[in-house]
């Protein structure tokens, strides 16, 4: 492209090439970022935010809004935590054993994830069986079916016993573990090839795990809102609301109609 459009000279051509390593998902495959590309979490809580909040929203309500929000975000985790502690999903791929291990060991959210690739692991084959290396690793060839073209390389190591997430015993060339925590469909082929019933431990990262929250426990603040600010927001609402009665009488746009005078039949003189 910069041939085609001749953007050699150009300078801030330049700087981006520079700096291509910030921004180019290839450059950091290999690092962990949950999977995530944007600053999309930031985005879900400013979404929130703008549900609640507009610009002819008194300042007394909106310290409330301020305050009720973040507690129902609360509400909402631990909603979901006792729904993940509490219930199972079914079996429902060709991998059971695997399939029901993962559901008692990882969050609903990313059990999906792994379901998606067990359900895709369908389309893999074996374009290389297993090669023995000298230092005990087997290493497998797996492409699409139908698409020899598009293969990926899974390295092996059957012998290695590790705790630790980042000495895996299984390795593949698309690095989606790496980058995302979840083991990929190609991992899910030779797992069926070596007739693996069970994810090994250094497949599992802990941060995905239904008790995560053990190892790192947020201490939240206290979730009753102050009494005093309570009877404060009360107050100032009520006068702002009898403010606005007020404001809507004395601008009241319909034309004021004359009563009409009572007729006097006579009678009386």
């Amino acid at each position: 492209m910069i041939d085609e459009l001749d953007l050699h000279d150009d300078i801030w051509m330049g700087n981006m090439y520079e700096k291509r390593d910030k921004f180019f998902q290839a450059f950091f495959g290999d690092i962990f970022m949950a999977g995530m590309r944007s600053t999309q979490r930031c985005e879900g809580m400013n979404k929130e935010f703008k549900k609640v909040l507009g610009k002819g929203k008194p300042l007394v309500e909106l310290v409330a809004l301020a305050y009720k929000l973040p507690m129902k975000l609360r509400h909402n985790q631990e909603r979901d935590e006792f729904i993940n502690m509490n219930s199972f999903p079914g079996a429902i791929t060709h991998l059971v054993d695997l399939e029901i291990q993962a559901s008692s060991i990882f969050t609903h959210d990313v059990f999906k994830w792994i379901v998606r690739e067990i359900k895709k692991e369908s389309f893999i084959t074996l374009k290389q069986g297993a090669k023995c290396h000298v230092d005990g690793s087997r290493v497998y060839k797996v492409s699409v079916y139908n698409r020899p073209e598009f293969d990926q390389t899974v390295v092996y190591h059957p012998e290695k016993e590790t705790d630790s997430a980042e000495d895996l015993i299984m390795v593949c060339s698309c690095r989606m573990f790496q980058y995302k925590g979840v083991p990929c469909r190609h991992m899910f082929t030779v797992m069926k090839n070596e007739h693996i019933f069970k994810l090994h431990k250094s497949l599992i990262v802990k941060r995905w795990s239904k008790d995560a929250r053990t190892v790192c426990e947020i201490p939240y603040p206290d979730q009753s809102m102050p009494r005093e600010a309570l009877e404060v927001s009360r107050k100032e609402k009520e006068k702002a609301e009898k403010n606005n009665e007020n404001d809507e009488r004395n601008t009241d746009p319909r034309p004021s109609v004359a009563t009409p005078a009572k007729r006097s039949c006579g009678y009386g003189k």
